[in-house]
């Protein structure tokens, strides 16, 4: 099963970690994708606490032992597959014809899964953290980038954050190369939950110095208030080359978008600060009124 469709199934089920439970079985159904070597598996489970159920296409390669001859089958044959990760495994048996398929799905966790934590001083998950562990898709080789890095050992709750929200080996090899370490497993995730890459990171920083280096939590203000680069560079073109991280969230707060910033030059006002606009923009000052305002002056 790919990773995203892990990340949004655990998503739905993991409202609150003690509050959920090993489902019984899960339904499945496979039909076609329009994506080459996938299909579209949708998955179901009910417990006595919640009902969760999602749709993705993943690689067909993930559904271990159905062959694509049974898959387009034109008889309704019987088939079973497995999806395998390495905290566990879904056992499936279905029926299949056409491309399409239904059927249900059977946890069964990997026995030597908890051994691996212990082995890494994390604690062994109980049956239904293990669940979804499987999932999520989580990964020892997370944890062990993780730890190689210098963060501190995560229990097995913040082992379900981190692979529900993405924060994986490559993530974390990929932000240390840009310079950057959070220092905390929940840094990292509020990072990934707000879109702090690191491409946004080295993007910014190729603007030029004054965006360079800047603190992971200016970094996700930033995202949490939608500057992206290629609005620093718009304001930059629009005549506003230096903005401080400060100026371009508070203009990004009040609406003062590039193209405003462009509109008001053409208007005649070339010379203002950026607080002066914001202030414009809390008023609902726009290019129109600003011209006509000029006009009248000129004409006084």
């Amino acid at each position: 099963m790919s990773k995203k469709l892990m990340i949004a199934l655990a998503a739905l089920m993991l409202v609150s970690p003690a509050a959920a439970d090993v489902p019984e079985r899960l339904d499945f159904s496979v039909s076609p994708s329009k994506r080459d070597g996938q299909v579209q598996l949708s998955l179901r489970y009910r417990t006595d606490r919640s009902d969760s159920r999602h749709s993705r296409p993943v690689p067909f390669a993930d559904l271990q032992g159905l062959s694509a001859a049974q898959l387009a089958s034109t008889s309704g044959g019987p088939a079973r597959f497995r999806i395998v990760r390495e905290a566990g495994s879904l056992d499936c048996n279905g029926v299949f014809k056409g491309g399409r398929g239904t059927g249900d799905c059977r946890f069964a966790p990997n026995a030597g899964y908890a051994a691996q934590l212990a082995k890494r001083g994390i604690g062994a998950p109980t049956e239904d953290q293990q669940f979804q562990l499987t999932m999520v898709g989580s990964s020892l080789a997370d944890i062990d980038e993780l730890m190689r890095q210098g963060y501190p050992r995560p229990p097995v709750g913040q082992m379900l954050e981190m692979s529900i929200h993405g924060v994986n080996a490559a993530y974390l090899q990929q932000l240390a190369k840009a310079g950057y370490n959070a220092g905390k497993v929940a840094k990292l995730v509020e990072m990934r939950i707000h879109g702090v890459t690191p491409e946004f990171a080295l993007e910014l920083a190729s603007i030029g110095p004054a965006y360079r280096n800047l603190p992971i939590d200016q970094l996700v203000e930033m995202r949490i208030h939608g500057v992206t680069p290629d609005e620093v560079r718009a304001y930059a073109k629009a005549g506003y080359p230096n903005l401080t991280r400060k100026q371009l969230i508070n203009m990004a707060i009040h609406n003062v978008s590039p193209t405003y910033v462009s509109d008001m030059r053409a208007a005649g006002y070339r010379n203002l600060t950026p607080e002066q606009l914001v202030n414009m923009r809390i008023h609902g000052v726009n290019a129109e009124m600003a011209r006509v305002a000029r006009t009248a002056v000129r004409q006084n």
